[in-house]
């Protein structure tokens, strides 16, 4: 007799439990969750399961399962997951114009605008499969709302107000001794924590850069006007920081680049603000505000940039610890239209487009 198999869509919850084949894609394991192990797998029919290790079976799951090979799975159940199953993880979804220049399906002013902290809702991603590693993507469905009218927004906002300085964001604090001693290879893909504070800004050439907001180049100065190489005039060119900083916490001390979401937090505003617009040189001329924001000790996530390799490793500050007590007060029905003047949408570059597959979960 041949052997039943059952497909990934039919499960949930108290499904009958016969054998999955399963091909593993992805494992994790979660910031805040070191006790658990995640796989990721599809079927032939390209439907996606996550699949647990926990505690005492966790050993057995990374041993047994590696990336990219095929298995039959006959002894597993279907959980139920947990409120918020991705809490504490980084997650990337890359913006299709689909979605971005859809004003029903997304309002720039609004999520640019919302006060911390916010809680973001996206539908209907896309699951992709690129280059060996696993993608999100808009797709046509896609709509994107700010603090949704639900009561799961009320319950991750009031948790984070009440648990501000033990939020999950962070993961556990490393020492930059440590961080510094690892090599390339087990810094790849990786985010580390540090309490740390800056001590000095560094100014290599201008104080912040201006990208074309269709291509994502670096512009040039043509007149007054800025000029992109692929479209030629730009008359909304996007602004963004350009720093890097002297860092220190009691192990030792550390040059980073400040990401531009980073550098707003610390400075409290975006770069278009605090341009002078009839000053010829204030590019290289370090805004006060800039100079006074230092001695802080704060909470940072750091990993290297995409440009370092195993002779020159340099590392960005991607997040930090915002101590804002401001509420968040915005909240968005389906998006509505913005103005022409609002900053222009960037479109990121992907994969081909797949379809989405549906999810599961199943346990070990």
């Amino acid at each position: 007799m041949s052997e039943i198999f059952t497909a990934i869509s039919e499960l949930g919850y108290a499904s009958p439990g016969t054998a999955l084949q399963v091909r593993i894609l992805r494992t994790w394991t979660p910031q805040v969750r070191a006790h658990e192990t995640w796989f990721l797998a599809v079927d032939k029919y390209g439907d996606a399961i996550q699949i647990l290790g926990q505690r005492k079976d966790q050993g057995f799951v990374q041993y047994a399962l590696a990336l990219s090979k095929c298995y039959t799975l006959t002894k597993y159940g279907c959980g139920e997951p947990d409120q918020y199953q991705k809490c504490g993880e980084d997650i990337a979804i890359s913006l299709w114009k689909e979605c971005t220049d859809a004003p029903s399906k997304f309002n720039r002013y609004a999520i640019e605008n919302a006060p911390a902290p916010t809680v973001i809702t996206v539908t209907n991603v896309r699951i992709m499969d690129y280059d060996g590693s696993l993608r999100l993507g808009t797709s046509s469905a896609t709509h994107v709302y700010v603090n949704p009218p639900i009561k799961e927004t009320d319950t991750l906002l009031d948790s984070y107000k009440i648990n501000t300085a033990s939020t999950p964001l962070f993961g556990p604090l490393m020492p930059l001794t440590q961080i510094n001693e690892k090599k390339h290879l087990d810094l790849l893909e990786k985010t580390f924590t540090a309490e740390t504070s800056i001590i000095e800004y560094l100014l290599s050439d201008y104080w912040y850069q201006v990208f074309c907001p269709h291509c994502k180049i670096s512009t040039l100065i043509q007149g007054k006007d800025w000029f992109c190489p692929s479209h030629g005039t730009v008359i909304s060119p996007t602004p963004i920081y350009k720093l890097m900083a002297t860092i220190i916490d009691p192990s030792c001390s550390m040059t980073v680049t400040l990401s531009d979401n980073v550098a707003q937090k610390i400075f409290g505003t975006t770069t278009n603000k605090l341009i002078v617009e009839d000053d010829p040189n204030h590019r290289k001329k370090m805004h006060t505000i800039i100079k006074e924001t230092k001695g802080i000790m704060k909470k940072i996530k750091l990993r290297i940039t995409n440009t370092s390799n195993e002779r020159n490793i340099r590392f960005i500050i991607i997040d930090i610890e915002d101590n804002s007590s401001e509420s968040s007060s915005i909240t968005t029905p389906p998006p509505q239209n913005t103005s022409s003047s609002s900053i222009p949408h960037k479109t990121p570059t992907s994969s081909p487009r797949q379809d989405h597959p549906k999810v599961r979960y199943g346990q070990i």
